[in-house]
């Protein structure tokens, strides 16, 4: 047969990034967030960033995505 499942347990995760690389990725970041054209965009789409870490970032995000799925339930709204 094939096209089943691998055998044996999935490969190990990649180490995290040397922290000079995050480091520089963070600074790169950050100089973009700066420019004009970023600001109004976020403006446009009610995006405040508040320099969150990759963890606090996402917990926010997770947050924002259950209330939101509360009100779609609770409204009956559909979500195309």
């Amino acid at each position: 047969g094939g096209g089943g499942a691998p055998a044996g347990p999935p490969p190990p995760p990649p180490p995290p990034p040397p922290d000079a690389v995050v480091q520089t990725l963070a600074h790169a970041f950050a100089d973009v967030m700066k420019r004009p054209e970023v600001q109004q965009r976020l403006d446009f789409l009610d995006i405040q960033p508040n320099g969150a870490s990759g963890a606090d970032a996402a917990r926010i995000l997770n947050e924002a995505s259950e209330r939101y799925d509360r009100i779609i339930k609770a409204t009956g709204m559909k979500v195309d």
